[in-house]
C-alpha cells in the first residue's frame, strides 16, 4: 500500500513545475488606446522588473535539485521558457504601441 501511495505522489508531483516564473500578458488594444507615452515607459520598465525576476527564480536553488529530482527538470524549464516567451511578447507589444503613438 505504501508503494502505491509513493507512486502516485511521485507521479503526481511530476506533473508539476517546482518553481513559479511571474506571468505577464501582452498590452490590449484597449490598453494601447488608452495609454500614454509615459505610461508606455513605465510598462516598459515594469517589463525589465519582469525579466528581472524570471532571472532571480531561475537561479539554482533546492526547487531547481527537487525538479530535477522529479522529471530530469523538464517541467521548470518548459515554465522557465514560457515566462520569457510571455515576457517577450509583452515587451514586443509595448514596443509597437510606442512606434505607433511616436514616443
Amino acid at each position: 500500500m505504501k508503494r502505491i501511495i509513493m507512486g502516485a505522489s511521485v507521479l503526481l508531483l511530476a506533473g508539476c513545475a517546482t518553481k513559479s516564473y511571474p506571468t505577464i500578458t501582452p498590452l490590449t488594444g484597449f490598453e494601447v488606446t488608452n495609454m500614454s507615452c509615459q505610461d508606455l515607459a513605465m510598462e516598459m520598465a515594469k517589463t525589465e522588473e519582469y525579466e528581472a525576476q524570471i532571472k532571480q527564480e531561475g537561479k539554482l536553488d533546492i526547487d531547481t535539485v527537487t525538479g530535477v529530482l522529479i522529471d530530469g527538470g523538464l517541467r521548470n524549464a518548459f515554465a522557465h521558457d514560457d515566462a520569457k516567451r510571455d515576457l517577450e511578447r509583452r515587451r514586443e507589444s509595448i514596443g509597437l504601441a510606442i512606434s505607433a503613438k511616436d514616443c
